[in-house]
């Protein structure tokens, strides 16, 4: 998205109408570093719509990419109005936020907002139906891994998720490290019997190898099973094509609230 004129003028700015500052997550990333190159993705980010870049690491590709920008303008790959709109919307934030003093976020969180975050956040949930039809029946099995903050801005409140299902939903439930062991594993085994159904939440599963023996695991419950990604999306590549896959996203309390509704709706 950093570098896609798609993502930044044609969604932020021109369908969701967002006139402010866009800033960058950092240049150095490996996703831009390792397949596009630090420096023309500067550039690229800049003709997106992108109108402030961070490189937070190396101050030679600070020094870089300003030289690459510099000769994106001199043969026209990039053009000063880009650059001035850029700035434009630089100095409007400077001159709305420099000098007010620490902002109070509590004065950011209306009714109205929340209910815009909840409704698009439902909006961006995937739900793949499986080839195995979908239903929790009387005592489902909730199994999944610790809750971990990954990054400073994680939410703070750790909920569980085979916990929170539970609560929810009834059932049974069983929680795991991040790095299942086969002890562990051979647990969740054992849990399977008299179960109606099987609820899998991974972590980051893809980068796990006991996780990818859990998701492998979860393929020979002998009823239905639901596989449910809590953070990045590419755990549910590893189920089987019988499983319902969801993708949440995020491991926070909203997720799980809404992970529960989509467990209980009809077209799972």
């Amino acid at each position: 998205c950093t570098i896609s004129t798609k993502a930044i003028t044609g969604v932020l700015r021109e369908k969701l109408h967002f006139d402010g500052l866009i800033m960058s997550d950092c240049l150095e990333m490996n996703a831009i570093k390792d397949f596009y190159g630090i420096e023309r993705s500067a550039v690229a980010a800049l003709n997106a719509g992108m109108d402030l870049l961070c490189i937070s690491h190396t101050p030679a590709y600070i020094e870089s990419s300003i030289q690459e920008i510099y000769r994106a303008l001199e043969n026209g790959k990039l053009t000063e109005e880009r650059i001035d709109r850029a700035v434009g919307h630089i100095l409007e934030a400077k001159s709305k936020y420099v000098g007010r003093g620490r902002p109070d976020p509590e004065l950011a969180i209306t009714a109205e907002r929340l209910a815009f975050a909840d409704g698009f956040f439902r909006r961006t949930i995937l739900l793949e139906k499986g080839e195995q039809p979908f239903a929790l029946g009387k005592n489902p099995l909730f199994a999944g891994v610790e809750n971990l903050g990954l990054t400073a801005i994680d939410n703070p409140d750790k909920r569980d998720f085979a916990r929170s299902l539970k609560g929810r939903l009834g059932g049974t439930a069983v929680t795991l490290s991040r790095e299942p062991s086969e002890t562990d594993i051979a647990a969740v085994r054992k849990a399977f019997e008299g179960k109606t159904a099987l609820v899998l939440g991974t972590f980051n599963g893809h980068l796990s190898e006991g996780q990818k023996k859990l998701i492998a695991l979860s393929g020979k419950f002998p009823g239905p099973v639901c596989h449910v990604a809590l953070r990045n999306p590419y755990d549910i590549e590893y189920s089987s094509g019988r499983c319902t896959k969801i993708a949440l996203y995020e491991y926070t309390e909203r997720a799980l609230r809404l992970a529960a509704e989509m467990l209980t709706a009809a077209h799972c």
